[in-house]
């Protein structure tokens, strides 16, 4: 982030008139308890603020912001950003939270979503795709929700837009957001099963759909991750796949062409 119009300078700031942008991480009320357990206003430190359309933007210590509104603190001494875009907010917070950072707490789901902020072209096509299929980008597990966002990143990275897209169509087609198939190893196992044997399976998948469809996500899961054969994790996650693809079919079977994968 250079721009060379942004201003600093140390200053006091009133608390309440401290906002938060939407890149920013949730509040988690037990941290903000324990910080108030052992209390000491010489050790709040700086925040980092952002000064955008006469409003105050916290980028850095809404924790500290919260706990000060707890101890009806009336000011805290902040470093104060004037000249950022919201987008250059973003991308800075992202700097300083990320894999890279300072920091080194924030989820990926929250990483992830302040590049969505800042408006970073990969993160904006990887939203695009998954909320195609009416899933979102979480910190948690759950109905139509993926927490594996390093595995749709690595998918996207190694694959290219197009396989994503294939991948994520599949596993809603097939399981409709249940949230085992949305397990990193399910999404990672679908993923190279359809590289693997993307010449053998139809166009519109109507097999892998309807053979797999009947097997709840949970118990495929939990039978790659007892699987013995190999280490690799996503083999074992195929060698399950093939098992309930090939079920019962007379035709079109599909011989084991990933194990040495």
């Amino acid at each position: 982030m250079e721009n060379a119009s942004v201003k600093t300078n140390y200053q006091l700031v009133n608390v309440n008139e401290l906002s938060l942008g939407k890149y920013q991480r949730t509040v988690k009320i037990q941290k903000v308890k324990s910080m108030a357990k052992s209390f000491d206003k010489t050790l709040l430190g700086t925040i980092t603020v952002s000064k955008r359309e006469g409003q105050l933007f916290v980028i850095d210590g809404q924790h500290r912001v919260v706990l000060a509104r707890i101890k009806r603190l009336k000011e805290l001494m902040a470093l104060v950003y004037e000249g950022l875009s919201y987008e250059e907010e973003a991308e800075y917070f992202n700097k300083l939270n990320g894999a890279n950072g300072e920091k080194l707490r924030l989820s990926k789901a929250e990483i992830f979503n302040a590049s969505i902020e800042s408006k970073e072209n990969t993160s904006l096509e990887i939203k695009n795709i998954v909320e195609e299929f009416g899933f979102k980008i979480s910190p948690a597990s759950g109905t139509n929700s993926i927490a594996a966002i390093n595995t749709v990143e690595k998918i996207h990275k190694k694959y290219g837009v197009h396989h994503l897209h294939n991948t994520l169509r599949l596993l809603k087609g097939t399981w409709n957001g249940e949230t085992y198939s949305l397990n990193n190893l399910m999404i990672n196992g679908v993923s190279e099963f359809l590289i693997i044997y993307s010449s053998e399976i139809d166009f519109n998948l109507k097999t892998f759909t309807s053979q797999l469809s009947k097997v709840d996500p949970k118990i495929i899961v939990r039978e790659s991750k007892s699987d013995t054969s190999t280490d690799n994790t996503a083999v074992r996650m195929m060698n399950t796949l093939l098992k309930y693809y090939n079920k019962n079919l007379r035709n079109k079977r599909l011989e084991n062409k990933h194990f040495a994968a």
